[in-house]
C-alpha cells in the first residue's frame, strides 16, 4: 500500500534523459511540500540507472 501524502516527508524526483539529467528535492514544511533544491547535469548518459524506494 503506498504511503498517504501527509506521511511523506521528503520527495526526490529525477528525469534521466538522453542529454541531460535533472533532479529536484522536496521537503515537507508545515502542511505542504516545498522545492528545496533543483539540479541539472549535461553530460553523456550513464548505462545504468538505479531506482531506490524506501521509507
Amino acid at each position: 500500500m503506498p504511503p498517504k501524502p501527509d506521511d511523506i516527508a521528503v520527495i526526490v524526483a529525477t528525469d534521466c534523459g538522453g542529454a541531460t539529467t535533472k533532479a529536484m528535492l522536496f521537503e515537507k514544511v508545515g502542511d505542504e511540500h516545498r522545492r528545496i533544491f533543483r539540479g541539472r547535469e549535461v553530460a553523456a548518459p550513464r548505462a545504468d540507472v538505479e531506482i531506490v524506494e524506501g521509507a
